[in-house]
């Protein structure tokens, strides 16, 4: 190759790279931005006993832990069951008021 057809596949690869490091950037922003779902009753329940679980069990499969902790969910009264329940409105509600924009002209 001659120099002129170096210097060109040269700045294409620069514009490829250059394009390829935004479109990486451009997601990474995507992905900070985006507001997770609260999580309900039953979820805050597992998060909270899978290490009790897994502590307790031979079985290591995400699966199999998730119908045990499902069979303890539903084996729950529902006064324990109430505590979750009230973890999560509580999640819910001060989700809502983070991303809710405050509306200072509203009469």
């Amino acid at each position: 190759m001659n120099n002129g057809q170096q210097s060109s596949s040269s700045s294409l690869q620069k514009q490829l790279q250059q394009q390829q490091q935004d479109e990486q950037e451009e997601r990474e922003r995507e992905q900070k931005m985006h507001i997770k779902k609260p999580l309900n009753a039953f979820m805050i329940y597992m998060k909270e006993m899978r290490s009790k679980v897994i502590a307790e069990s031979t079985l290591k499969e995400s699966a199999a832990i998730n119908q045990i902790l499902g069979k303890k969910w539903q084996d729950l009264s529902r006064d324990e069951q109430e505590k979750y329940y009230d973890k999560a409105r509580k999640e819910r509600y001060e989700m809502c008021v983070m991303i809710q924009p405050v509306n200072f002209f509203k009469k």
